[in-house]
């Protein structure tokens, strides 16, 4: 009876993580189109980063663009992506 049991649940167990990462494949993050074109307009920056000052009171010139999606990845805010803070 104690096998069955484990059979059992260790099979649910397989099938249910199987299904989430089956799942999780076919869902990619999708940037709105004006992120994109923003993106596109702005990802060929061939000037060098510079940043000057230090943790507490610095900048960050010329830094490379971030795109707004990836694999495993999705910037988190357009309004925030178009303003220039990615």
């Amino acid at each position: 009876m104690k096998k069955l049991i484990v059979t059992i649940l260790v099979s649910t167990t397989f099938i249910s993580c199987s299904a989430q990462s089956d799942s999780s494949k076919t869902k990619k993050p999708k940037a709105s189109l004006l992120c994109n074109h923003y993106y596109n307009n702005n990802k060929n920056d061939s000037l060098a980063s510079t940043s000057t000052g230090n943790e507490a009171n610095g900048t960050l010139s010329n830094a490379a663009l971030v795109p707004p999606t990836g694999d495993n990845f999705c910037y988190f805010s357009d309004q925030s992506y178009l303003a220039g803070r990615a």
